[in-house]
């Protein structure tokens, strides 16, 4: 989980991250209806406990989960906003899905033609094109630089 949605979670009192990792909505019970009065007692070492429906239960669930999606949803909004992530276009993902070189795609998507990429990386342009056509395997210092000029993830370049 990002820190962002940590502090966010964090800082609003009616949602909890428990130790386990899952959320517990703390918030006050009105009934749903006249057979969903939540119960209320003590545990034996002092808790606080309440005792509710399967149908509250699963009505809580629904807005942990729709509070965390919002939450999430904020957060990727956040990063686009900062620039620290980007949309793809649709025919980028259909390629990079169907198996085309991951260097290739990027590279074309940054409008960068083989030797000007393979300039900037140090490298010649045949060995690129050897790459990005699986005739060869580039060295992880070439793919850290590919990374770096294509500004992407290592991980977005190796299959």
């Amino acid at each position: 989980m990002s820190t962002p949605l940590k502090k966010r979670v964090n800082a609003d009192p009616a949602l909890h991250l428990t130790q386990d990792g899952t959320f517990l909505v703390v918030a006050e019970l009105e009934p749903m209806g006249p057979d969903d009065l939540p119960v209320r007692l003590k545990a034996p070492l002092g808790d606080d406990l309440a005792i509710v429906s399967v149908k509250r239960l699963a009505f809580l669930e629904t807005q942990a989960e729709d509070q965390i999606d919002a939450l999430l949803a904020q957060d990727a909004l956040d990063a686009l906003e900062a620039g620290e992530d980007e949309l793809l276009p649709h025919a980028m993902v259909k390629r990079l899905s169907d198996g085309e070189n991951p260097v290739r795609v990027w590279r074309e998507h940054r409008g960068l033609k083989v030797k000007e990429l393979a300039e900037q990386v140090g490298i010649a342009a045949p060995y690129l094109s050897q790459i990005e056509t699986g005739k060869r395997d580039g060295t992880i210092s070439v793919y850290k630089a590919l990374a770096n000029a294509l500004a992407v993830d290592i991980d977005d370049l190796v299959v």
